[in-house]
């Protein structure tokens, strides 16, 4: 067979071409030559292919590549950003081919869809937190339980509002606000409503927004509490409630069973261990500095947490 190019004989033609005269020819890779960005100029989140991302903005660009590159045989990309290459190297009839090209990167401001509906005020629920007296330690805790899981649903949070007895989250999203309620509910065994209400019309629809009601309770692990007219420090919170005595004696009890429990006003503080003996443990109280004997082991610690009860100095463990 000859080749119609250069007239050389060949065991193989391509298109009636020589491989030399095709591969001469033939482009097996077609690479943008542009790449539109648009960034959100309150967020900074980028968009190239429709959907806004955060992110180093080369790794964004080199997925935009390798989506948009159309290619005859399989392509191995490198990108060179300083200069704005892009190379794609393959293998054609045990040939490698290496082709490459200049892009160029436009940039447009905008706002994404996130930050526009975020800066208009709009949002579909409420999540409703309520706690008398919620410390700032447990606040935050939750509150990057709630970030973490508006970013993962693609979210935002319009608004945070402190009230009364707890705070509200004004969140863009339905079902992002239920599911962080749920998660909230499980994890603190707390107390879950949920309500609805309309807001309005929308192409001739129903808007209704939602309401996520999470009361906390005023009870937790390590609070103390009067049961049945024994004192008792709550040591874990599960299906059931598990109690422990200042006498060091265990109880379970069900979480229906609180309505009946006294939360008491006690807190733990240091002492240093002095001396331990086969009958006890010698204490000194770091608040008042006052030695006490106490018929509990120490188990080697330096340090134990004592709490004061009706004169009585415990131990807990």
């Amino acid at each position: 067979m000859m080749c119609v190019e250069c007239g050389k004989e060949a065991e193989k033609l391509y298109s009636g071409l020589c491989i030399d005269c095709y591969l001469k020819k033939k482009r097996f890779f077609v690479i943008p030559s542009q790449v539109l960005v648009k960034v959100c100029r309150n967020c900074g989140a980028y968009n190239i292919d429709g959907e806004w991302k955060h992110g180093r903005l080369e790794n964004i660009i080199e997925e935009y590549l390798r989506k948009n590159i159309r290619h005859e045989i399989d392509c191995n990309l490198e990108i060179d950003f300083e200069n704005r290459i892009a190379r794609c190297t393959g293998y054609f009839e045990g040939r490698k081919i290496i082709e490459e090209r200049k892009f160029e990167i436009r940039f447009k401001k905008r706002l994404c869809e996130k930050c526009s509906l975020k800066k208009g005020g709009y949002f579909e629920a409420i999540l409703q937190i309520r706690k008398k007296d919620l410390s700032r330690k447990l606040e935050k805790e939750m509150e990057e339980v709630i970030t973490k899981r508006v970013e993962e649903g693609n979210s935002f949070i319009m608004k945070k509002e402190r009230v009364e007895e707890g705070l509200n989250y004004y969140i863009g999203s339905k079902k992002v606000a239920h599911s962080i309620a749920r998660e909230l509910k499980n994890f603190y065994k707390a107390e879950y409503k949920s309500s609805s209400s309309l807001v309005g019309m929308k192409d001739g629809v129903e808007v209704y927004r939602d309401t996520y009601l999470v009361r906390l309770p005023e009870y937790g692990v390590g609070t103390f509490i009067k049961f049945k007219d024994e004192v008792y420090r709550i040591e874990g919170i599960g299906k059931k409630i598990e109690l422990i005595s200042l006498n060091g004696e265990k109880k379970y009890i069900y979480r229906d069973e609180m309505k009946k429990a006294k939360i008491m006003d006690l807190k733990t503080r240091d002492a240093i261990v002095l001396h331990e003996s086969k009958d006890g443990v010698y204490i000194m109280d770091s608040k008042t500095y006052k030695t006490y004997f106490v018929d509990k082991k120490a188990k080697g610690k330096e340090k134990v947490k004592i709490v004061e009860y009706d004169g009585r100095i415990y131990v807990i463990e």
